[in-house]
């Protein structure tokens, strides 16, 4: 199985603010991925639909014993690596 990996961009969120509909444009047709970011802390992730309905399916297939370990790395780490 091979992946591609999509475009990856940070933005700051006062930075996301002045230019939303730019980033949404370049999110949904471009597919690209914004990590937003606060005082240098990623806090969100702008992404596709498609991409959120992935992530939506892989959650529920997930075993929640799988899930959590997950999770609390995430949560210990204040981001995804």
């Amino acid at each position: 199985m091979t992946t591609d990996h999509k475009p990856q961009s940070r933005s700051s969120t006062t930075e996301a603010r002045r230019g939303l509909s730019d980033l949404v444009n370049r999110s949904a047709y471009g597919e690209e991925r914004f990590y937003l970011t606060r005082y240098g802390k990623e806090v969100a992730c702008l992404v596709s639909v498609q991409n959120a309905r992935v992530l939506e399916l892989l959650e529920e297939r997930m075993d929640l014993d799988q899930l959590l370990p997950i999770l609390e790395r995430v949560q210990a780490q204040g981001s995804v690596p």
